[in-house]
C-alpha cells in the first residue's frame, strides 16, 4: 500500500469522522430471510499499514492484519506518434481469524494489469484485476476465493469452502460496490451469505450451514472486508 494512500485515509478519517454519514449496504431480501447477520465492532475507520485493523465480528476476532507495500511496474514504448503503455500493480495482506474452535490464517493477493495505446487525439486502454484469497489451518487450505474484473467492472468469481462451491457476485449501490453475495452451486443457487464492504461492515451466514462452514466462509468474507484498491505510484491506466 502506498504512503500517499495511508496519509489520505488517515487525514480523511480525522477531518470528517464527525460529519460524514457512513453508508450501509442494502441487503438482498433472500439473503436477509435465510441468514444470520453479524456486525463488526471495535473496528477503526483507519486503514493501511500504519493502522491497527484488529476488530471483532460476533464470536470471531480479526487480528494481526499485515499489509504489503504496493509493487508498481510500468513501461512505455513509442513507435512513430503512438505510445504503447503497460503496467502492473501487485499487493496483498494477511490476517489471523480467531474462532471458538481455533485459528485460521488468511492471505489475499491482488494484481492489476493495464495496457493502453495513445496518440494525439485518442487513447485506448484495457485493464484486468484479480483477487485471490485463501484461509488455512495447520492442515492446509480450507477455503479460497478467486475473483476477476475487467476495465472498471466489478469483481465476480467463485468461492470454495469445506468442499462446497459458491458463485460470488458484487452488489452495486450508488454506482459503487457495497458488498458481495454468494450462492451455492451445489444446492441450485441457494443464497448462502453476503458481506458488506462499507465500514464497520457486516456479514450474513446461511442459518442451515454447520459451524465449520460458517467459520470458513466468515474467514473469507473478512478478506473482502479488508480489501483496499491499490493505488499506482505512476499513472498506468
Amino acid at each position: 500500500m502506498s504512503i500517499k494512500k495511508i496519509l489520505v485515509c488517515m487525514a480523511a478519517s480525522s477531518l470528517f469522522s464527525g460529519c460524514i454519514t457512513t453508508p450501509t449496504m442494502e441487503v438482498p431480501g433472500d439473503i436477509a430471510a435465510s441468514s444470520d447477520e453479524i456486525t463488526a465492532t471495535e473496528r477503526s475507520s483507519w486503514s493501511g499499514s500504519l493502522a491497527n485493523e484488529t476488530f471483532t465480528l460476533g464470536q470471531y476476532k480479526v487480528t494481526k492484519v499485515n499489509r504489503d507495500w504496493d509493487s508498481n511496474q510500468s513501461n512505455t514504448v513509442s513507435i512513430a506518434k503512438l505510445d504503447i503503455n503497460s503496467g502492473t500493480i501487485e499487493t496483498g495482506y494477511d490476517y489471523t481469524f480467531e474462532t471458538p474452535s481455533g485459528e485460521y490464517y488468511g492471505r489475499c493477493d491482488v494484481k492489476i494489469e493495464s495496457d493502453s495505446l495513445a496518440s494525439s487525439g485518442f487513447s485506448i486502454e484495457e485493464r484486468s484485476s484479480s483477487f485471490n484469497c485463501a484461509c488455512k489451518t495447520g492442515n492446509g487450505t480450507v477455503g479460497k476465493t478467486a475473483l476477476k474484473a475487467t476495465n472498471k467492472g466489478s469483481f465476480a468469481g467463485s468461492l470454495e469452502a469445506d468442499g462446497e462451491n459458491y458463485t460470488v457476485k458484487a452488489l452495486q449501490q450508488h454506482g459503487e460496490t457495497s458488498g458481495y453475495r454468494i450462492d451455492s452451486i451445489n444446492k441450485n443457487s441457494t443464497p448462502s451469505g453476503a458481506v458488506e464492504v462499507y465500514k464497520p461492515g457486516r456479514i450474513w451466514l446461511d442459518k442451515d450451514l454447520n459451524e465449520k462452514q460458517k467459520d470458513i466462509l466468515a474467514c473469507q468474507f473478512v478478506g473482502l472486508m479488508l480489501y483496499l484498491a491499490p493505488e499506482p505510484e505512476v499513472d498506468i491506466f
